[in-house]
């Protein structure tokens, strides 16, 4: 690839940050930190800063200073990444989602327990949004009708009955049992149930 598009082209970038993931896989650290570096000077010659392949990469990033037990720099890298994702995808986009969850992640990991259910509140209503969205369109109605057929609230009602913990098993997230009795106390308290 880099003899026929050369280092200046976004795929270049593309394939230096699956290359780092790759080698992040296979815990092959030094390897995935240069390969995630080079994507991203490729990237901030070639595309603008809140391209989704810039988040993409800046999330493998923080994925690795984990690994490297640096999560001052991962928190660091991951914010920065939800804000430029925010401007350049919006709220609602999946790729913001993935920001959210590896941030709840990260938070848990540290023991910021309120700090991870609002990320995992956040990520709840994105995927809810596009749950709406779904069946909406699935039932010939319009994907931003946020009502459920027949009722006249918001299908986000659903939130505080359905319980963070359910949703986190819903979202394919897996959390150690205290961090999901926790969860589950605190969308009780926030829900009134």
């Amino acid at each position: 690839l880099e003899e026929h598009a050369g280092k200046e082209h976004p795929a270049y970038g593309l394939a230096r940050n699956n290359l780092g993931y790759t080698h992040l896989q296979m815990a092959e650290l030094d390897e995935a930190d240069r390969d995630f570096q080079e994507a991203l000077a490729c990237f901030e010659r070639t595309l603008v800063p809140e391209h989704i392949d810039v988040q993409k990469t800046l999330i493998n990033l923080a994925l690795l200073r984990q690994e490297q037990c640096r999560a001052a720099d991962a928190e660091a890298i991951l914010r920065e990444a939800k804000e430029n994702l925010k401007k350049g995808v919006g709220e609602t986009h999946p790729a913001y989602g993935s920001c959210l969850n590896n941030l709840a992640l990260l938070m848990i990991e540290q023991g910021r327990i309120g700090i991870a259910v609002a990320f995992l509140a956040m990520l709840a209503m994105i995927f809810i949004g596009m749950t709406a969205a779904f069946l909406n369109m699935a039932q010939g109605r319009s994907a931003s009708d946020l009502r459920p057929p027949g009722k006249s609230e918001s299908i986000l009602a659903i939130l505080p009955p359905l319980g963070l913990g359910a949703l986190t098993l819903m979202l394919g997230l897996y959390l150690p049992p205290a961090v999901d009795s926790l969860l589950r106390g605190a969308a009780a308290t926030i829900g009134g149930h």
